[in-house]
């Protein structure tokens, strides 16, 4: 089986409008000021009354509660970040402008499409490369391919985002050395610890670059998050001491006077 055997033609999808980018917008700016507000109240609060309980039997299952909150957040705060700055919202627009700006070299208009989690998944080193890589294949369709038609696939994994050209072209031999750009494109794939392939028939040539997706900034964002909450809890500590001992006393003073 080759590399490109099992591509298939996938179901486009729409760019995000800006109407949708602004609710977005909208909802991770309410998940920030409302949800994480809430949520690192409530876990000061039940961490200041775990230190107050002591060694009983409530103390642990609070810190517990703490540590979900905790976690909470991190989830939250990564959606927030998806929804603020999606990357791959630049990276599709990107590939459907190369594809765009080759049409004239081509002749003819590629069919795109993308498939998968594209919003959120593809950032930096990865984006460039990819983008870069699909426009010096459709330049080598453009000079070599003599093709009436081309697609030009899009496809996020669960960790790993592949590019796929396909022209209906005279095919080749052999690759022609400066003309295909083939050790460029390869290069590429090897500086993100990919792959890239390329055949061709006489039914035209088809290629193949992978890479790894890059770490989703969620997950250094949550471990920082974390303790982001911890610093800020131990510095509101005796603001909040203060005031669950402001609530505990009087009831503590009711108790001392029935005593006597």
């Amino acid at each position: 089986m080759s590399c490109c055997d099992d591509m298939k033609p996938m179901p486009s999808r729409v760019v995000a409008s800006p109407e949708i980018l602004r609710e977005r917008r909208r909802i991770a700016a309410d998940l920030h000021d409302r949800v994480i507000q809430k949520l690192f109240c409530a876990a000061m609060t039940l961490d200041s009354v775990a230190n107050r309980a002591g060694g009983s039997e409530t103390g642990p299952t609070m810190r517990r509660v703490v540590a979900d909150i905790n976690g909470a957040i991190g989830e939250v705060r990564a959606v927030i970040h998806q929804l603020r700055s999606p990357p791959t919202a630049e990276l599709r627009l990107s590939v459907l402008r190369t594809v765009e700006e080759a049409r004239s070299a081509l002749g003819f208009e590629p069919a795109v499409t993308f498939s998968g989690p594209v919003d959120g998944s593809v950032a930096g080193m990865t984006a460039e490369h990819l983008t870069s890589t699909l426009r010096e294949a459709l330049l080598n369709v453009a000079r070599h391919a003599d093709a009436s038609a081309a697609t030009v696939q899009v496809t996020v994994r669960s960790d790993l985002v592949v590019l796929d050209v396909a022209d209906n072209g005279i095919g080749y031999s052999g690759p022609r050395q400066g003309g295909l750009g083939v050790h460029d494109m390869q290069d590429r794939a090897d500086q993100l610890g990919g792959s890239f392939c390329i055949e061709s028939s006489q039914a035209g040539t088809r290629l193949r670059w992978t890479a790894p997706l890059d770490l989703p900034a969620a997950q250094p964002d949550r471990k920082s998050a974390d303790e982001s909450l911890r610093d800020r809890t131990e510095r509101r500590r005796p603001q909040l001491d203060s005031v669950v001992s402001s609530r505990v006393q009087p009831a503590e003073v009711d108790a001392q006077e029935r005593q006597t």
